[in-house]
This record gives C-alpha cells, structure tokens and sequence, in this order.
C-alpha cells in the first residue's frame, strides 16, 4: 500500500495545532516568568509593610502634624533616633552605669522580669558578632504525626529528673511569610532530622511558602545533632 499524499487541507491543520502548541508554550513561559518578578515582589512587600506597621505603630499613633493627623513613617524615625541616642548613652560611663541600675530595677518586677529579660537575652544573642543565633536547620515531626515542619535550632538543653538527665533540643518553628513569629518546642535529639542546609535558604523556603525550595532535603548524620 502506498501512503496517501497529504493534501493542503491536512497541511494547514497541521500548522495551525502547531501555531496553538507554540502560542500556549510561549503564554506558559510568560506566565511563569512573570510569576518568578512578581512573587518575590509581592512576598518581600508584606514582609516590609508587617515591619513597617509595626514599628512605626510603636510612637505613631502619639506623632500628629497641626490637623491632628497621622504622618506615615515618622514613628519609625523617631524610634530610630530615640534607639540612636538610648545607644550613645549606654555605650558612656554614666550611662553604662544607668543601664545596670535600670535592670536591676526590672529584675525586682515580678512579671516584668520575664518579659524583660528574655527581651534582652534574644537581642544579645542576635547582635553577637560570633554569631550565636540560630546556625542549624532541620525537620521535626510538628504538628502531629506524618506532619513534618522545618526548624531552627535555638539551644540545647537537657532535662533533669532526679538522677536521669535527657538531651533536648529547642527547636524554632517559624510562621509562613513571617519567620520572626511562631512556635517553640523540644524534642529529642533522635526526633530531629538535621538538615544539610544553610538558615538563609532555609528562610527563603519559609517566607516564599516553599515555593522557593532547595531540589532535595539531604539529611545530615544524627550523630551530629547530639554534639
């Protein structure tokens, strides 16, 4: 049997479903590199206005012009300079002697104690230039069984009954698009799954919704997680 010629007919139906696989392949690649500028725009911009809101709501709401309204952003400068100079003055011998007497009044409060201290521990620990934040990353099974969540490792410390003492981790969870809040657990060494993967990866996985995601998880050995 010899293969029917192909008419004109069949041609032209054959370049047009061409011409439509081409037009939808370009649409999707438009589409697609338009969703890699405009996420990472929209996701950094909520991630700013959240900061923005909060800071300058601080003092804001306290900073009217002569018509008895709000001026955006001045809240933040203001608390910028108040920080500024609180700064100067604590870094001076008067000043440095201030700040000891200051804290030690809050540590007689009893609820202010608390909240205070902690406060303090968590910048100190930020600001350090050794770097004593959070330096590891991994997986805990949170919040129930089958459920995985990833985690920063804050400390490590065990806990005591009578004469056992058992290794705890304590592990960060942060929220998603805003890593700065979220929960606080520890679990064991065992139930952690260190993770071979930088915290500054690990907070863009967080803050893009696991959009941006590493190819693969590669855990690290376990050994490592009870140093």
């Amino acid at each position: 049997m010899t293969a029917k010629p192909s008419t004109p007919a069949r041609q032209g139906k054959r370049s047009t479903a061409k011409k439509k696989r081409s037009v939808g392949s370009l649409l999707r690649r438009w589409f697609l590199s338009g969703l890699l500028v405009v996420v990472p725009l929209v996701v950094t911009y909520l991630v700013l206005r959240f900061l923005f809101e909060t800071v300058d709501g601080i003092l804001g709401p306290w900073l009217m012009n002569s018509k008895g309204e709000r001026i955006p952003g001045l809240g933040i400068l203001v608390t910028f300079i108040i920080v500024m100079g609180m700064g100067m003055v604590a870094a001076g011998v008067l000043g440095s002697r201030l700040v000891k007497w200051w804290e030690r009044l809050m540590a007689r409060l009893p609820i202010v104690r608390m909240v205070y201290g902690g406060a303090r521990q968590v910048v100190e620990s930020v600001s350090r230039e050794e770097g004593t934040s959070f330096q590891e990353v991994g997986l805990v099974e949170y919040p129930r069984p089958g459920m995985y969540s990833l985690g920063f490792v804050a400390n490590r410390m065990p806990i005591v009954r009578g004469d056992v003492s058992e290794d705890r981790i304590a592990v960060f969870i942060p929220s998603t698009p805003t890593p700065f809040t979220g929960s606080f657990v520890l679990v064991k060494p065992a139930d952690f799954i260190l993770l071979d993967l930088s915290v500054e990866a690990a907070l863009k996985l967080v803050v893009s919704g696991g959009i941006v995601a590493p190819e693969r998880f590669l855990a690290k050995d376990k050994a490592k997680a009870k140093d």
